[in-house]
């Protein structure tokens, strides 16, 4: 069976640029404490600013492929926040420069700052109307921030977020569409509702997604393959970890139909590239 086949199946479409995506409004179990306004663009308006949000310690080879997945968005306005350890600021700048990236701006952090405080440190730092995750080690689809945008402009949500995403594994030469959940790393968000995340090292993004769940309107995309969540050794959980992830999808793609989904994604993302880089298995 050929792979789009495969993917058809398990309701997976290819991106397009007249790609549409499927959504569930999802309504938190308690009060709204304020409601979320729809706001279509106006006519002849410049298309809202969006601010990519990317923490990082810059010592990671991923890092260039997240940067060549910020240029090739289609979504043409837009700012790249990137906060840092200050021993690794000039090498991002440099990669930046590389990736002819000029609408990127480089924080170096003070030490002893955990995971969360480097992403409030980033949301601070923001100009954009709407802020959206861009981890320094997966891969997105052209079309993510549109598709993030157009449905922020459509729906009374606070933030959009994916119900599932496609899980990758390249030092094991497997792959994976996720169970259904808030992937709380593919946030994107209106400013005015962006959370504050606590001061933890990992983990930090749930209870800030979780803080605009319970009283706010999030629009939950099923589109899976805007957004490929790469397994290599820097990752900040640990192999039994993703191994649980993995038994929680609901396929794994392995052998011949691995190597055909690799084939059908590379025509719009980095990841033949990425994949030769790969760090062993962990």
């Amino acid at each position: 069976m050929a792979i789009k086949d495969i993917l058809e199946g398990l309701g997976v479409r290819v991106p397009s640029q007249r790609y549409g995506v499927e959504y569930t409004l999802y309504r938190p179990t308690e009060p709204l404490t304020s409601e979320v306004a729809v706001t279509p663009p106006l006519p002849g308006a410049p298309p809202p600013l969006v601010s990519c949000l990317m923490v990082t310690r810059g010592d990671r080879f991923a890092i260039r492929y997240a940067l060549a997945c910020y240029r090739n968005q289609t979504h043409r306005r837009k700012e790249l926040v990137v906060i840092v350890d200050r021993t690794s600021a000039d090498y991002v700048e440099s990669l930046l420069r590389s990736a002819g990236i000029d609408s990127a701006r480089v924080y170096a952090a003070g030490d002893g700052q955990t995971l969360g405080d480097l992403r409030n440190l980033a949301v601070e730092r923001a100009r954009g109307d709407i802020l959206i995750q861009w981890d320094d080690d997966d891969l997105f689809d052209p079309m993510r921030i549109k598709a993030c945008v157009d449905l922020l402009h459509q729906l009374p949500a606070a933030a959009v977020l994916q119900a599932r995403l496609l899980l990758w594994w390249p030092a094991r030469q497997m792959a994976a569409i996720s169970g259904r959940r808030f992937w709380e790393g593919t946030i994107a968000v209106w400013r005015a509702h962006a959370p504050t995340y606590p001061s933890l090292g990992r983990g930090e993004d749930t209870p800030g997604v979780q803080q605009i769940a319970h009283s706010r309107q999030i629009a939950l995309v099923d589109a899976p393959l805007l957004y490929v969540y790469a397994i290599t050794q820097a990752n900040t959980w640990h192999a039994e970890h993703f191994g649980g992830l993995f038994a929680a999808s609901e396929a794994i793609i392995a052998g011949e139909d691995y190597r055909a989904l690799i084939e059908l994604l590379a025509a719009r993302l980095p990841i033949a590239a990425y994949e030769r880089d790969a760090l062993p298995a962990i």
